[in-house]
C-alpha cells in the first residue's frame, strides 16, 4: 500500500497492518495445527514412541544411524543445488555486468566520435560558407567595378600597372579611365 496523503496511511501504518495480517494467520495456523495434533492423538503416540526408545536402545541406534546416513546424500545434493544456483546466480551478475560495462563503453564512445566528427564536419561547413560569402561578395565588387569602368583600346585592364623607365627610375603611369 502506498502512502497516501489525503487519507493519512503512511509507511508506518501499513508495516503495522502487515505485522497484525502476518500475526493473524500465524495464529490461525497454530489454531489448525492444535486441532490437528490434538485430533491424530500425536501426543499418545509420541509418548509410545519414547517408551519404545527407552525399551529397545539398540533399534533406535539403528534407526537413527539409518536416518543420518540416509540424510548425508540428501544434504550433500542440496548444498550442491545451493551453491550452483549461488555461483550461476553471481557469475551471471558478473558476466552481465561486464556486458553491459563493454557496451556501455563502447556506446559511449561511439557517441563520442559520431559527436566530434558532426561538429568538426558543421565548423567545416561553416568556415566554408564564410569564405564563400565573402569571395562572392568580392567577386560581385569586382565584377560592379569591371563593369561600371570602361577602358580604352589603347590601355588594357591593367595598364595602370605599366611603368615607364626615365632617368633610371621606375614611374607609375595611371592611363586615363572614362566612367560612362
Amino acid at each position: 500500500m502506498c502512502a497516501n496523503r489525503t487519507s493519512g496511511f503512511t509507511h508506518y501504518d501499513a508495516a503495522i497492518y502487515a505485522a497484525d495480517t502476518f500475526e493473524r494467520a500465524w495464529h490461525r495456523m497454530a489454531t489448525i495445527l492444535e486441532r490437528a495434533w490434538i485430533a491424530l492423538h500425536m501426543d499418545e503416540k509420541l509418548e509410545a514412541l519414547k517408551q519404545y526408545t527407552i525399551d529397545h536402545p539398540i533399534m533406535t541406534l539403528g534407526a537413527v544411524l539409518t536416518f543420518c546416513m540416509c540424510s548425508i546424500p540428501i544434504t550433500c545434493f542440496l548444498f550442491f543445488v545451493m551453491g550452483s544456483l549461488f555461483l550461476t546466480f553471481l557469475g551471471f551478475i558478473f558476466v552481465e555486468g561486464f556486458l553491459l560495462t563493454l557496451a556501455s563503453v563502447l556506446l559511449g564512445g561511439a557517441l563520442f566520435i559520431v559527436g566530434m566528427l558532426s561538429i568538426g564536419a558543421s565548423s567545416i561547413l561553416a568556415v566554408a560558407w564564410c569564405v564563400l560569402t565573402a569571395g562572392t561578395g568580392c567577386f560581385t565588387a569586382i565584377k560592379s567595378k569591371i563593369m561600371t569602368t570602361r577602358y580604352s583600346p589603347r590601355h588594357s585592364l591593367f595598364s595602370f600597372l605599366s611603368y615607364e623607365h626615365t632617368n633610371g627610375e621606375c614611374v607609375k603611369e595611371l592611363g586615363p579611365v572614362k566612367a560612362e
